[in-house]
């Protein structure tokens, strides 16, 4: 039967959670503390806010604003870096995260409610927590069609004073729209690669991985 698809939207608050029934992945400190350092990692990576966050044994919960970053790619990298991590500490353990993580679009008047009522943690570090202040998130036009990233696109360039064919010359700095367009939009590698020039979903994918 095929898998019932996930509700997400950018510049969205998701209440993730994540389950591993099979492996007390975090009845350990160290465990624990490669997790954190995981979701710094990725928080970086992707900027997105972690508004509050709960470990147990067998799981993790979030509370987090995409900032325009797709949630899947989130979530995908969270688990892989964490995974390949927690394997290094743990010969032989068997796979992680089997199961799907949940997730849920909280609205407004929700999201205070739901950071307070995550269980405690039994280890959180709260530099990496940001502060929740309601309604503190501009609304936002989401990039999840090439016609609306194609008017962002030509929005910056235009407030850099620069055409698209200039754009297109200066290598270095369309590589890193591009890295910034994937984390900020839900386009394939097919269509960011429409919408720079034409260039082929191999060619995007070696810009992404560089």
């Amino acid at each position: 039967m095929a898998r019932e698809a996930r509700e997400k939207a950018l510049y969205s608050t998701y209440y993730i959670e994540q389950k591993c029934p099979r492996v007390k992945i975090f009845n350990n400190k160290e465990n624990r503390l490669i997790f954190i350092e995981t979701l710094q990692s990725v928080k970086e990576k992707y900027d997105f806010k972690l508004y509050g966050m709960a470990l147990n044994e067998n799981g993790y919960e979030l509370v987090l604003y995409d900032n325009g970053s797709d949630i899947s790619r989130i979530m995908k990298s969270i688990n892989i870096s964490f995974s390949m991590k927690y394997k290094c500490k743990n010969e032989g353990c068997e796979q992680l995260f089997k199961e799907r993580y949940k997730s849920m679009i909280l609205e407004a008047d929700k999201i205070n409610e739901t950071i307070v009522n995550l269980p405690l943690c039994l280890y959180a570090d709260d530099s990496l927590l940001d502060t929740y202040l309601l309604n503190d998130e501009p609304i936002r036009d989401c990039l999840d069609c090439k016609a609306k990233a194609k008017e962002k696109l030509d929005e910056i360039l235009k407030s850099q004073g620069l055409t698209f064919e200039d754009m297109l010359k200066k290598k270095k700095y369309r590589n890193e729209l591009i890295k910034d367009f994937r984390k900020k939009s839900i386009l394939s590698l097919k269509e960011l690669g429409e919408l720079f020039g034409g260039l082929s979903e191999s060619a995007i994918s070696k810009i992404l991985t560089r």
